[in-house]
């Protein structure tokens, strides 16, 4: 079966520079995938073992940020969320003009 993402479009929205061979970014779909119309946002995941994108809703990433918080046995420090999230958002703004 194929994957549906394999040739999905999207504008990327916010990207994190993780270091040599690792990144991360999110990008809104440009147009719906076909039999997954629910999902708004896509995540590419990128580590030097694996290349994966993923079709996401924003629940999705409420989950992720609870993960976070599991994996690092404190919560996160919300001035520092919104902190990245800007950093984040301007380095995919670049990407884009």
């Amino acid at each position: 079966m194929p994957d549906p993402m394999e040739d999905h479009k999207c504008r990327k929205i916010a990207e994190a520079r993780m270091g040599p061979g690792r990144e991360e970014w999110i990008g809104i779909l440009l147009e719906p995938i076909p039999g997954h119309e629910v999902e708004t946002h896509c995540w590419h995941i990128i580590t030097p073992y694996k290349s994966v994108v993923f079709g996401i809703v924003p629940e999705d990433m409420f989950v992720a940020s609870v993960f976070a918080e599991i994996i690092n046995k404190k919560p996160l420090n919300p001035k520092w969320v919104t902190r990245m999230a800007a950093n984040y958002q301007k380095i995919g703004e670049i990407e884009n003009a």
